[in-house]
């Protein structure tokens, strides 16, 4: 058995966790240590118990936690080579790779691949035990061949569903802001990840959680209208779970 759940998804933290009764391990740290710790209980799972976490990129809201979780309970924390010095010095238990590098942790397969993303050497990740694989792409600016390949052929998915344009354009951030998000380094808009869906849909697909919604520029109300309206295989087969901010998402055991 697979247990899946994202931890917390958004601007102000991100973190997934998927494991199996052998091998456990985060995806991002973006909360403090305690806040992770508590919703780990939530699905009767414990610090001590995890293999390992690997970092997308610098932003805090996907290293918050990361060094105490690691110095704490000796947890190995894996990020790029490239990535800033600032968190090298403060991190005690720390294994590097290099973007595109496969590499294992326990029973699962890990394969990096870049994304397009305002950060030093952002990264996605597929993790796969035997045929299941699972993708994580958030915090992505634009698509590319890369990304289309590296998310093919994902049994579940955790897709960034980022703004709205119309409500981006139209909201309360500056200029710039806007300017950043929606450039081919920022975040993912609704309609770019319908688009996504649609160029890597297969038979095989069955779970998606949708990620990294904006509080501001987005509502799942609107999501729902997208992919309703522009899912082209928006079918019983697949399962759409959105993830939370303050709260941890469905828990998905497979």
């Amino acid at each position: 058995m697979i247990k899946i759940c994202s931890l917390g998804s958004g601007s102000r933290g991100n973190c997934i966790f998927i494991g199996t009764d052998k091998t456990k391990i985060l995806i991002d740290a973006g909360f403090s240590a305690l806040k992770i710790k508590s919703r780990l209980n939530k699905i009767d799972e414990d610090i001590s118990k995890i293999d390992a976490i690997l970092i997308t990129h610098e932003h805090t809201d996907h290293i918050k936690g990361a060094k105490t979780l690691s110095n704490y309970n000796k947890v190995p924390v894996f990020y790029t080579k490239d990535f800033p010095e600032n968190l090298h010095e403060k991190v005690k238990y720390k294994n590097f790779f290099s973007s595109g590098e496969d590499f294992k942790i326990g029973e699962f397969l890990i394969e990096s691949f870049f994304t397009p993303h305002d950060a030093v050497d952002p990264v996605g990740f597929t993790v796969r035990l035997n045929d299941f694989k699972i993708g994580i792409a958030t915090d992505l600016g634009k698509l590319n061949n890369l990304i289309i390949n590296k998310l093919s052929n994902c049994n579940v998915l955790f897709l960034e569903f980022n703004h709205d344009e119309k409500l981006l354009l139209n909201g309360p951030y500056p200029w710039e802001l806007k300017q950043r998000i929606l450039s081919s380094f920022g975040h993912l808009s609704n309609i770019s990840s319908v688009k996504l869906l649609n160029e890597i849909y297969w038979d095989g697909l069955t779970d998606i959680f949708i990620s990294h919604i904006s509080e501001k520029n987005n509502s799942f109300k609107i999501i729902k209208e997208e992919i309703t309206k522009n899912f082209l295989n928006n079918n019983e087969k697949i399962n759409f779970h959105f993830t939370f901010q303050e709260n941890i998402s469905y828990l998905l055991t497979i």
